[in-house]
């Protein structure tokens, strides 16, 4: 999470992520050829935090 999540996120607050935030994130690890199952992974937790927050 420190290396995937926080850099795009930290300086955001949760109330403040909006879906073209996650979309544009999503769009950079494609573009750095992460695949599909890590990617996922990584929108899995975001959707955690959206659902614990």
């Amino acid at each position: 999470m420190p290396n995937h999540i926080l850099p795009h996120f930290g300086h955001l607050k949760v109330i403040n992520i909006k879906r073209t935030h996650i979309n544009k994130w999503m769009n950079d690890y494609a573009e750095r050829d992460y695949s599909f199952g890590a990617r996922l992974r990584y929108l899995s937790i975001i959707k955690s935090i959206f659902h614990y927050g």
